[in-house]
């Protein structure tokens, strides 16, 4: 699942930037290969419709000529190449300074920022009287409230395990699961239990995706709890496989709990995703 943050054409632009630059440096180095060839300009014609090729001395300016004949001359070639250069060179100078022209003056195109822009310089105490529950993200336009309320596919696997009650009054897997199911409810985050999604095109049954509007993105939050299993730890390094293959970064976009030696989670680390990540 991709980061559901509103993604800004800013990035792409700095990266053109970096690789006009890069060209630019290069494009340096070879022209000081032609040092030597500087006051000497290259002029064509043709016969016949056969082009043909003259030198002459720019420095000091002479109208006088060398005949050299068709590109395959030695002189004829070094100066064909050292226009490229200058001729390249010129084109990603003036590409750079677009470029910086435009990050200078560039505004994100991200309504989310407009908004809180708005909310900070009219010291709206409660925005969504104004604005309602939207947010804006790659997927679109997301209602907080409808998008809690959907119904959702869910994972079909082993439904004789769903045995534990949340205060949500769904069933799932695990104590460990109930608790992050509540501490998520009480602090009231939107989230979704075992939803079926697509990951880099493998579907995965992910434990709880939960939706930050603070953050206006979404997180994949997985909980592992028989770490003694040797086919549970395949599984564990399998699903990580996946998530990584999609792009999510562990802490960024995939927060992980595991049950300790004693089959207990952490609650400190519950609290903390929360209160510091999610909310």
């Amino acid at each position: 699942m991709k980061n559901l943050e509103y993604q800004c054409s800013v990035k792409s632009v700095q990266a053109d930037l970096g690789y006009q630059k890069s060209l630019r440096e290069m494009y340096k180095q070879q022209l000081h290969m032609f040092d030597r060839y500087k006051n000497n300009k290259l002029v064509r014609t043709s016969v016949r419709g056969y082009p043909y090729f003259f030198l002459r001395e720019s420095k000091p300016a002479t109208s006088a000529r060398t005949y050299l004949g068709n590109e395959e001359h030695p002189m004829v070639s070094k100066l064909l190449q050292r226009d490229y250069y200058e001729a390249a060179l010129r084109d990603v100078e003036e590409n750079i300074k677009w470029l910086e022209k435009l990050l200078q003056h560039y505004q994100s195109p991200d309504p989310n920022l407009r908004l809180m822009s708005l909310e900070k310089k009219h010291h709206l105490k409660n925005k969504s009287r104004i604005f309602g529950s939207h947010f804006y993200s790659d997927a679109g336009v997301i209602d907080v409230h409808a998008w809690a309320a959907a119904e959702y596919p869910r994972s079909r696997k082993h439904p004789e395990h769903l045995v534990h009650r949340t205060m949500r009054g769904e069933y799932v897997r695990s104590k460990s699961e109930v608790i992050i199911a509540n501490a998520l409810y009480q602090a009231g985050i939107p989230y979704r239990y075992e939803q079926i999604t697509e990951f880099a095109g493998i579907v995965i049954a992910a434990d709880f995706i939960v939706l930050s509007v603070r953050h206006h993105k979404l997180f994949v939050w997985e909980h592992f709890g028989r770490m003694k299993d040797p086919q549970y730890q395949k599984d564990y390094l399998w699903k990580l496989r996946q998530y990584t293959k999609a792009g999510l970064v562990v802490g960024l976009d995939l927060l992980t709990t595991f049950d300790d030696v004693d089959g207990a989670i952490d609650t400190v680390t519950v609290r903390r995703y929360i209160e510091e990540v999610i909310l």
